[in-house]
């Protein structure tokens, strides 16, 4: 009786897996004579315009899938991008419900490229040459005449980068398509999905992808009018790594440079300490320089702080060598010089000189008298700037502590560079 029962079941198995075979062919054979007889009398190498004189629309609709890279220095954006691309071929239509029809009973049918009109979609800002793309490995033409193609592509198209505000900057780059094909009654629009909501979109760990925006654009030669689509695609930096691994180490820097002036003269390693501090800095910034966009078309204030951080050292060191210099002299400066200035020197004796003709002339002894003041009033005046540069080295310590102040203030402010606005070299450049 068992035995029976599974005879039974295999053979309605076996009838069930006929009967859909049956169908899958009847189907497949439908699709084949609804290919054949669309494309009896159908020429791909024409824009299926419905009459003379109207137009024919093509619509992108833009889907972006990740960021690969900004290339800064070569003003490079590569991204990866879903693209579908629709329009309405009035040569592809057919009535599913029409009974005896060659489309009786098929609502969709997939065709190649090859077979039918498909629209020359440029990319006009790629960076290396024009891409046309064309390369629609499937369309898929509903009953009504729409149809719709899927493609991949991985897009690298120019950006001028502005790199102003780097690391803290947001770029706006286009996407530009559009066809030279075509100019007779072609228009090309778009669509775009939002970032948000586009569930195919991997976050970039260098880049935030802020907004994204369609403008159509018309350009027109002589009496023909092209008309192209722009996707402008806003990104933001993520700024926390070069915070934290560029701008922070330097700032510790140039706040370490500062504090070399609190180490006691008598110590003798002041001079040391800032070249220490002066090859270090020199030594990172080889590093940043690499970090840093190779542009001339805008100034990073990046490389600004870094100027300024390099002139802060010099002139910490020039400031230490000041104060070293004048602590030695002080030292060595004896009450001797001082005394100088205020002892007069003798004058010379008045001695009667035989002339021939015993006569002495008052002009030349007036001379020698200017000549002797004059040298005097020389002396006494190099003597008062030396003892008044010896009066300021007298004073070190305070010295130190101003120089400490001042420093210490511009290792603070120096930072605030990348919150100001714009600055004014930067309103010429707008300009």
């Amino acid at each position: 009786m068992r035995a029976v029962s599974l005879l039974m079941a295999a053979l309605l198995v076996a009838l069930t897996s006929t009967a859909e075979a049956d169908d899958g062919a009847v189907y497949r054979h439908q699709l084949e004579v609804l290919r054949t007889w669309l494309l009896s009398n159908y020429s791909e190498r024409f824009v299926p315009y419905k009459s003379a004189g109207e137009s024919f629309s093509v619509v992108i609709n833009f889907n972006l899938i990740a960021i690969r890279e900004l290339n800064s220095a070569e003003q490079v954006l590569s991204t990866l991008a879903y693209m579908t691309v629709y329009w309405v071929d009035p040569d592809l239509v057919w009535d599913p419900s029409e009974a005896g029809s060659p489309g009786e009973g098929v609502k969709i049918l997939q065709l190649t490229s090859d077979d039918i009109w498909t629209p020359k979609i440029v990319l006009l800002n790629r960076a290396e040459e024009n891409q046309v793309i064309q390369q629609y490995d499937v369309v898929t033409v509903v009953s009504p005449g729409y149809c719709t193609a899927e493609l991949p592509i991985r897009l690298d198209t120019t950006c001028q980068e502005d790199v102003t505000k780097y690391p803290f900057d947001t770029q706006v780059c286009q996407i530009i398509f559009g066809s030279f094909y075509y100019y007779d009654g072609l228009n090309v629009s778009a669509t775009v999905i939002d970032v948000p909501l586009n569930q195919l979109f991997k976050v970039s760990g260098e880049w935030e992808v802020m907004d994204i925006t369609v403008n159509p654009r018309n350009i027109s030669k002589d009496i023909i009018t092209y008309k192209f689509v722009e996707f402008n695609v806003t990104l933001r930096r993520r700024f926390l790594f070069y915070l934290f691994t560029v701008i922070f180490p330097m700032v510790v820097l140039s706040v370490t440079g500062a504090c070399g002036f609190l180490l006691p003269l008598e110590c003798g390693e002041k001079v040391s300490f800032q070249v220490a501090i002066m090859v270090s800095l020199a030594v990172f910034l080889t590093f940043v320089n690499d970090a840093m966009p190779k542009t001339s078309l805008s100034i990073s204030r990046l490389a600004i702080y870094v100027d300024l951080l390099l002139l802060q050292s010099c002139l910490s060191f020039l400031a230490t060598l000041t104060v070293l210099r004048g602590h030695h002299l002080r030292q060595r400066q004896n009450q001797k010089d001082r005394e100088q200035c205020r002892k007069p020197e003798k004058e010379p004796v008045e001695q009667d000189i035989d002339r021939p003709n015993s006569v002495t002339i008052p002009d030349e002894q007036k001379w020698q008298t200017v000549k002797a003041h004059g040298r005097d009033l020389l002396r006494c005046v190099c003597s008062a700037i030396r003892r008044m540069y010896c009066c300021c080295c007298c004073v070190p310590r305070t010295l130190d502590t101003f120089f400490f102040v001042v420093f210490m203030a511009a290792s603070l402010l120096c930072p605030f560079l990348f919150v100001l606005p714009k600055l004014p070299w930067e309103e010429l450049n707008t300009q």
